[in-house]
């Protein structure tokens, strides 16, 4: 089953090997680890980034409810759209 799933998959990439080679499938196995790897350090980014866009959503808000910066509601409209981004961002 597993050759025949090989076999496919050299098919769809028009890959000629060998693949009952035993040099090939270490290769194979890394390369499945690298893609995992690459996913995660993308998932990790990405949650980092909506963190950052949380944190300045909630200042930007503080900083006009205490009259530090004057914009008559629109760094609160600012703030609360980058707070919704980031959030959307960490949640998914």
């Amino acid at each position: 089953m597993t050759e025949q799933m090989l076999q496919e998959l050299g098919s769809r990439f028009g890959l000629a090997l060998d693949w009952g080679n035993e040099n090939f499938i270490p290769y194979l196995k890394e390369l499945a680890i690298r893609v995992v790897n690459y996913e995660n350090s993308q998932s990790i980014l990405w949650l980092v980034i909506g963190i950052v866009l949380i944190i300045i959503g909630i200042i930007i808000v503080f900083l006009e409810e205490r009259c530090v910066i004057n914009g008559d509601g629109f760094f609160t409209l600012i703030g609360a759209v980058l707070f919704i981004v980031g959030l959307i961002m960490v949640c998914f």
